[in-house]
């Protein structure tokens, strides 16, 4: 399995008709394509977030983040993303974590919900 998040609806559909129901090597089934359940890069960090620092440990398969053409930590960007989202794209982010997961509660060290300032619980 892969997921790719793309910068745009618009460039996700372009990759998924050229690629969808392609065959890549002889003998082996189409490639079949979708939609994830959870939707954005800060979303699916969220999700993995507390086993980053395992994954460090070689203990875990890991999340693959690229940014322009080259790999980087997905600890390292999960910090440097949760420290500038709003309000309203934390939201987002948990509405999406509830969607994939049933968890509609933020985790511990992420800001709570409010539409006060943010805080971390």
């Amino acid at each position: 399995y892969a997921f790719i998040n793309f910068r745009s609806v618009e460039a996700a559909n372009a990759f998924r008709d050229r690629l969808h129901g392609q065959i890549l090597m002889p003998g082996e089934p189409p490639i079949a394509l979708g939609n994830a359940h959870t939707q954005g890069l800060a979303a699916n960090l969220y999700l993995h977030h507390q086993t980053l620092a395992q994954h460090a440990n070689g203990q875990l398969s890991k999340p693959l983040v690229l940014r322009e053409g080259r790999v980087v930590d997905a600890a390292v960007v999960w910090r440097q993303i949760s420290q500038r989202l709003t309000n309203a794209e934390w939201n987002e982010v948990y509405r999406q974590a509830a969607a994939t997961n049933g968890r509609a509660t933020p985790a511990q060290g992420t800001p709570a919900l409010s539409s006060g300032p943010r805080r971390n619980v």
